[in-house]
């Protein structure tokens, strides 16, 4: 979707501002009112689905062919259907959520925990080996304890998905906005 956005900056701010906007309802009524999160989480991601699956729709129209098949245009589909069952089935997007934010922060601290070890064999500042540690060491425990303590842990999570989705929304906006100012 990239070369979209960079053709058609306003999907990309449009984005961003929407992912911000959700992220921060899913903050705010998490910490406010947390038994309504679950209908609120199930629209929110539904909604995120939506728009996501109608941008990558558009995007493989929009987009010259290069070859028969067209990713943007299954993206798109499966978005959408993702959306939909969000909806139909709004009791399973809490545990859709924790376990798929429980796996993700596993695999970034996998990540980062890589990332320092070629830190180690480039020889580049211990700072930097460090913090990659750090990091891997907080997402890997964060994983388990929302797989272990799952009940206790989904007000957290949902908190942690709110403002995991505006920062996306922010780097949406900032590279939109960023690629905008390029070409003028």
């Amino acid at each position: 979707m990239g070369r979209v956005f960079s053709k058609y900056k306003w999907m990309g701010v449009l984005l961003g501002a929407l992912l911000i906007a959700a992220g921060i309802a899913i903050v705010i009524v998490g910490i406010v009112k947390p038994s309504n999160l679950d209908l609120l989480l199930s629209i929110i991601a539904a909604i995120i689905f939506f728009i996501s699956g109608a941008i990558c729709l558009v995007s493989g129209c929009l987009i010259k062919l290069t070859n028969f098949f067209n990713i943007y245009i299954v993206l798109g589909g499966i978005s959408i259907a993702i959306g939909v069952v969000l909806l139909i089935y709004r009791s399973a997007t809490p545990m859709i959520l924790l376990y798929t934010t429980a796996v993700v922060l596993i695999a970034v601290g996998a990540t980062y925990i890589v990332r320092a070890i070629l830190y180690i064999s480039n020889k580049m500042k211990p700072i930097y080996i460090v913090i990659s540690f750090v990091i891997a060491v907080v997402a890997i425990t964060a994983g388990i304890l929302a797989l272990v303590y799952q009940g206790n842990a989904l007000q957290v999570i949902y908190i942690l998905f709110g403002l995991f989705v505006a920062a996306i929304g922010i780097v949406e906006l900032v590279s939109a906005l960023k690629g905008n100012t390029e070409k003028e």
